[in-house]
């Protein structure tokens, strides 16, 4: 599988035999370059939807197959021309293999996108770009133009959660990640995720999952060797 990313970087993934297929990776910043609407990206149906819960999209005809691999392959041979020039081309590529997802996608699971809906989805790919940093958030509410308690408003109104609940969600789970896919010392871990120090991680992480960072890590541990005896 070749993994190619439409910032000008390429890279190559080795899977099991059975698996064949085509990654694009790109930013936000690449897409938009020539779009008016700079919300366009948000509402697409597959991308970052409010619950989370949106299938993937299955391709029954062959027709279809043929066309959106014969997209990716060209996009693959744009890329690897290493021409600064295909840029354009790489973008209209880009965008017809969206548009055309688009079309395909399972009518159900379609919603046209209000402002609520928007701003929450906005909220939430910066979430998604800023965990790391420990924002609080009244940060985000900057980054949106608006104030917390709008946000917080708009937020449970469309997720049911509140803004700090989404915020120390994904705190715990990158958290996790790292106990569990990484050598990282707890210090090491509180210093990347921008905490003041151990003493607050322990007492954040064991609030929300009633183990301290080093029990969690331990218990994982044990658990997967266990399984593999």
């Amino acid at each position: 599988m070749h993994l190619f990313s439409l910032t000008r970087q390429a890279h190559k993934l080795d899977l099991s035999k059975d698996i064949e297929g085509y990654i694009f990776l790109f930013t936000s910043e690449f897409y938009l370059f020539d779009q008016k609407e700079k919300n366009h990206l948000l509402e697409y149906p597959f991308f970052f939807s409010i619950d989370q819960n949106n299938p993937p999209l299955f391709l029954s005809s062959e027709d279809d197959r043929k066309f959106i691999e014969m997209l990716f392959v060209q996009g693959c041979k744009e890329m690897l021309s290493n021409d600064v020039a295909n840029e354009a081309v790489e973008r209209a590529i880009l965008n017809l293999l969206l548009l055309k997802c688009a079309h395909l996608y399972p009518h159900k699971t379609k919603a046209k996108y209000g402002r609520g809906q928007i701003l929450v989805k906005n909220f939430l790919l910066h979430i998604e770009e800023n965990f790391h940093k420990n924002l609080k958030v009244a940060d985000y509410a900057d980054m949106l133009a608006i104030t917390p308690h709008h946000l917080t408003q708009i937020v449970k109104q469309y997720t049911g959660k509140t803004s700090t609940e989404l915020l120390q969600e994904k705190l715990i789970v990158e958290i996790k990640k790292l106990l569990i896919h990484s050598q990282l010392s707890i210090s090491e871990i509180v210093d990347l995720m921008h905490f003041s120090d151990q003493s607050y991680l322990t007492k954040f992480f064991k609030k929300h999952t009633s183990q301290t960072p080093f029990e969690y890590r331990r218990n994982i541990h044990e658990s997967a060797y266990s399984t593999k005896e």
